[in-house]
């Protein structure tokens, strides 16, 4: 850039650095464009969601992304891929409240989910959650995630907590237990980003660490 592009005369306007005046008429045009453009209950660009899904969303990161497998090593960016592909058990609301996602609720002690000693675990899943090819998501492939996760041969980016986990029994395609071998008080908010990865793709690989699923993934949420 040359020096005389830096040298900006006073009120010059730009895409980068508009003048108030040009702030100005594009805060009225897009008051005007929210009241005459039609939507429903008279609120401009509300459009509700399509009844199936069509086109693109297209979104800026700060970095290229590395690997979509969200249990490999990975880089903070990464993650902005994976809660977009993949969904945990529950999660964390706004307000700071767990909140079920693949499971029809959290487990609590109140609720008969964790025992009162915190050493035995019950969760109940959603029976309505297909994988991107169509797959239904079954406990079959919570068992396979946590056991990939804590699995020598893997390269797994995080073990703490999981790796407490014993007795993972399938109950049945909607409910799974497990025991820890101690209680362990961070592992609701551990849960609530372990995402769930499909067993009937990644259990037929020899090598999860070189699978093409790490970058072309199938997961649960809306977006592939």
């Amino acid at each position: 850039m040359t020096k005389g592009s830096n040298d900006r005369r006073q009120g010059e306007s730009s895409i980068l650095r508009p003048t108030r005046r040009e702030l100005l008429k594009l805060g009225l045009a897009a008051g005007a464009a929210g009241i005459i453009a039609p939507g429903p209950r008279g609120r401009g660009w509300a459009a509700g969601p399509p009844s199936k899904p069509t086109g693109q969303v297209v979104i800026g990161f700060s970095q290229e992304p590395t690997v979509f497998n969200p249990h490999m090593l990975h880089i903070e960016v990464d993650e902005g891929v994976h809660w977009n592909l993949f969904s945990p058990l529950w999660g964390v609301s706004p307000e700071g409240k767990y909140t079920p996602y693949l499971a029809t609720e959290v487990p609590t002690v109140e609720n008969g989910g964790v025992s009162e000693d915190g050493l035995s675990w019950k969760v109940k899943l959603r029976n309505d959650v297909k994988w991107h090819d169509g797959q239904p998501f079954t406990a079959d492939d919570v068992k396979y995630t946590l056991d990939l996760i804590v699995d020598p041969n893997f390269k797994t980016a995080r073990k703490a907590g999981h790796d407490l986990v014993r007795e993972i029994t399938v109950v049945s395609p909607t409910e799974i237990t497990w025991k820890m071998e101690k209680a362990y008080a961070p592992y609701h908010s551990i849960m609530a980003w372990t995402f769930m990865v499909p067993k009937h793709v990644l259990g037929k690989e020899k090598d999860t660490n070189t699978t093409p699923f790490n970058n072309a993934t199938i997961g649960t949420v809306h977006f592939k």
